[in-house]
């Protein structure tokens, strides 16, 4: 761990077999005190049955306080929630099929977080 403030410039260097070396272009990074909001993605069940719908929840931690929270299925925003929780209900599914859920939260300076569920499946 580095001091907040602290300049970090870091580059990779690559060797083959031959001894042939290749570098990576150089990244600079800056410490800072703040950290992303933490989300987690939980399901009301562990499996449903085809025809079914299940409630998700996405709650989120940061230090700074969570702004908003998110569920987003399947590249789609399902429901924003201006609070650390946020509960929608989903499905129902015809297919059986494994249904993943993706969480975000937005602390309350701006940073972004994201998680994504474990497997429902749909039976």
């Amino acid at each position: 761990t580095s001091a907040t403030g602290t300049i970090h410039t870091v580059y990779a260097i690559a060797q083959d077999r031959n001894g042939s070396t290749r570098r990576s272009e150089t990244s600079t990074y800056l410490v800072v005190d703040n950290d992303h909001p933490i989300p987690a993605v939980t399901f009301g069940k562990t499996s449903i049955l085809r025809g079914e719908q299940v409630d998700v929840t996405v709650s989120a931690t940061d230090d700074d306080g969570v702004a908003s929270t998110e569920l987003w299925l399947d590249n789609a925003r399902v429901k924003q929630c201006n609070s650390a929780s946020c509960i929608a209900t989903i499905g129902p599914w015809s297919t059986a099929q494994s249904i993943r859920v993706s969480g975000k939260a937005t602390d309350t300076l701006g940073l972004v977080g994201y998680a994504t569920s474990t497997s429902l499946t749909v039976q």
